[in-house]
């Protein structure tokens, strides 16, 4: 990164925190919903869900280490229709492999890729343990442009919002959000890509 970019870095870091608030019904910590910046251009996309659920891998290597006694894991049997499997745990990591994205009028754009790994939150006030991922996106258009987009989202969350880390071709130096609706559920999965204009 270029000392010049900082303070567009900067700016639109503050942006985005100064207009993070909590839903009206307050019922859920997690449940932040992001006001969209003037000047930002969104564009909604969508991928099957059954395509996607299809196309995804949850692999666990085996432990090594005894720091903690406790097993780590999260019952996901209910999320996605067991689908999944049964767990997720601590150090899992997971895939969706290529799978078709489309605009809003049905066309083929290109494919879109996900991969991470479940890291554990344990929250004393509620006293249970959940699991974060840590997860990179990727959309890859069809004329080989790339828009990267990553995030830290709770385990089945039904809204995800990610940042855009920038990409390749038309994507150089982009910035701005993505807001995922129903990923992983067994029905259209919504993807609003909300970009500042350069």
């Amino acid at each position: 990164m270029k000392i010049s970019q900082l303070p567009a870095l900067v700016g639109l870091s503050t942006a985005i925190f100064t207009n993070a608030i909590v839903d009206e019904d307050n019922t859920k910590k997690n449940n932040l919903r992001l006001l969209k910046q003037p000047g930002m251009k969104c564009t909604t996309y969508t991928i099957d869900g059954e395509l996607i659920l299809k196309n995804s891998a949850v692999f666990r290597s085996s432990r090594i280490d005894s720091i903690s006694s406790s097993s780590q894991c999260t019952n996901i049997a209910a999320f996605a229709g067991g689908a999944l499997g049964a767990t997720f745990c601590s150090g899992d990591t997971f895939s969706i492999g290529a799978t078709a994205f489309f605009d809003e009028h049905g066309n083929e754009m290109g494919y879109y890729t996900r991969s991470g790994m479940r890291v554990p939150l344990f929250d004393p006030a509620e006293g249970e343990l959940t699991l974060v991922g840590n997860a990179f996106n990727a959309f890859v258009f069809e004329n080989g442009d790339q828009l990267h987009f990553q995030g830290v989202d709770k385990a089945g969350a039904p809204t995800l919002v990610t940042a855009v880390a920038g990409g390749t071709g038309e994507y150089i130096g982009a910035a701005g959000e993505v807001t995922i609706t129903d990923f992983l559920k067994d029905k259209e999965n919504t993807f609003e890509v909300c970009l500042l204009q350069k």
